[in-house]
């Protein structure tokens, strides 16, 4: 005897014993206080029907395809049994990520990244002026920095206008002492946002702020670890 006939015969034996009461009427086993019995899947037993055959009335409480966390994907599919309400989700029931970026579509202000490409919290891609992009010791832009705060100007104007706020964060190098360094970091981050700003950025959007070189990221002990802590960082 196949298992999907065992339990509903094995039930069948009970209810002779007088330990379950005769059939619910939808064609599902029930015990003796009017209780649905169910096997160790979780699956409502059926008393005069195989397992897994629908009798063709409805479901009592609690038998029946579930989805516990009402994705719309039931739960003997969801991979992802606990998402949040209302979220988006694939048909294994997990979160979308389209862009791959790594910040969920519900989450995600700017849904279109390109692959690869460093995003923040909000799913936008972190601008980053690395290398020397100003003059030693000094918070003037440099030509290089210019190029690319031009080129990705309309796309800074875009995120600003979309979301909000632009943050600029400034970070140095380990040479200097931390006090210093923390003052030439908060300079080249409002010297980024004044070139924004005269340049069509809203000022009222635009906030600058400096790290010093609290947090490099690469290897102080070299010059090109240090080129590389030198930099500005858009984000939104």
């Amino acid at each position: 005897m196949n298992a999907s006939k065992l339990i509903p015969f094995a039930a069948s034996l009970l209810i002779a014993a007088g330990t379950l009461s005769t059939p619910a009427s939808a064609g599902y086993l029930v015990d003796v206080n009017g209780r649905v019995v169910t096997n160790n899947y979780g699956e409502c037993v059926y008393a005069l029907v195989p397992l897994g055959t629908d009798p063709g009335a409805p479901y009592p409480p609690g038998c029946g395809p579930q989805d516990s966390d009402g994705d719309g994907v039931y739960d003997d599919q969801d991979a992802c049994p606990d998402t949040p309400k209302g979220v988006k989700v694939d048909s294994k029931g997990c979160r979308v990520d389209s862009d791959g970026d790594g910040v969920y579509d519900e989450d995600d202000m700017c849904p279109n990244t390109a692959p690869g490409v460093r995003v923040d919290a909000k799913g936008c891609e972190i601008i980053t002026l690395g290398g020397v992009n100003f003059e030693t010791n000094k918070a003037t832009l440099a030509a290089a920095a210019k190029q690319i705060l031009d080129a990705n100007l309309a796309k800074i104007k875009r995120n600003a206008d979309r979301i909000g706020m632009v943050k600029i964060v400034g970070h140095t190098d380990s040479r200097g002492s931390d006090a210093y360094n923390q003052r030439l970091s908060q300079k080249r981050a409002q010297a980024v946002a004044d070139y924004l700003a005269a340049n069509g950025v809203a000022a009222e959007k635009l906030s600058a702020s400096g790290m010093g070189e609290s947090q490099p990221v690469a290897d102080n002990a070299t010059e090109e670890g240090r080129a590389a802590n030198r930099r500005v960082e858009i984000s939104f």
